[in-house]
């Protein structure tokens, strides 16, 4: 993210039930930050294989993976193990009105705050792999 703050994102998580998916936060984060994710997406429309949509959505979910999820220092949320495979992957609405599969969250301690962890020492390697494009399947 280039806009949005890990701060501003655990605004967003802290005012989400205690099982969300990154649809939600998306549009939770619209809400709370209209300018900022605005930024985001405008900074997404060279992608010549996504939309900005796309492309803003992967890397919202891979930041709130990396920075509160199980690859951060201090993981303080998880996937779930809901959907059809028990991999936490639901089906839900995404910014442009499509019903598509999407990672589902649950918090680790509802009743704690959350917060961003330490920066991350390689923010350029971060900011690389986020802006690569998904492998053709």
């Amino acid at each position: 993210m280039r806009h949005l703050t890990g701060q501003q994102v655990a605004d967003v998580l802290n005012r989400m039930d205690p099982t969300f998916d990154a649809h939600k936060a998306e549009k939770r984060a619209i809400g709370m930050f209209p300018r900022e994710v605005g930024q985001e997406l405008a900074s997404h429309t060279d992608s010549p294989t996504m939309s900005a949509l796309q492309k803003f959505s992967m890397q919202y979910a891979k930041f709130i993976d990396r920075t509160f999820g199980s690859r951060a220092p201090h993981p303080q949320i998880r996937r779930t193990t809901s959907g059809p495979r028990s991999d936490g992957k639901i089906m839900s609405e995404n910014l442009a009105g499509d019903q598509v599969e999407n990672q589902e969250w649950e918090k680790i301690n509802p009743t704690v705050h959350i917060t961003p962890s330490a920066p991350i020492p390689d923010f350029d390697a971060i900011l690389a792999d986020l802006d690569a494009e998904p492998e053709a399947e």
